[in-house]
């Protein structure tokens, strides 16, 4: 906001700075390992500036702003731990052959796509809010 002729002070209410953009690790002494979980959304919603900037992304209009750049490894996978078993997640994953069927079969695929045409309005209206908003 500075940047665009604001005058501001910054106010953090979490335990360390920086908000929700970090992780944390948990160690499971039933398997003998440690997992480690990012907590921020900023992976999952423009950061990589190999792609156009989405404005619900603020800490990609801040590097923006300050010309900087993080680089990313994008990712079309990731393991999920259902119930029903692990799965991949993938591009495939509401779409038949994808992890919704293997779960739920065709009626789940059919579930799934009515609820991400549900969405849609939701998702629009998201993608116009200003990043202060």
């Amino acid at each position: 906001l500075s940047h665009f002729g604001y005058s501001l002070a910054v106010f953090e209410s979490h335990s360390m700075p920086g908000g929700a953009a970090h992780g944390y690790s948990v160690y499971n002494k039933n398997i003998g390992g440690t997992f480690t979980f990012d907590t921020g959304p900023s992976f999952f919603s423009g950061l990589n500036s190999d792609f156009p900037a989405k404005s619900s992304n603020p800490l990609r209009s801040i590097l923006d702003i300050l010309g900087e750049e993080v680089k990313c490894a994008p990712y079309t996978t990731f393991g999920l731990k259902f119930p029903e078993g692990d799965f991949l997640h993938s591009p495939k994953f509401g779409l038949s052959g994808g992890v919704v069927d293997a779960v739920s079969g065709a009626r789940g695929v059919e579930q799934w796509r009515k609820l991400m045409k549900a969405m849609e309005p939701l998702a629009n209206a998201v993608d116009a809010m200003p990043t202060a908003a």
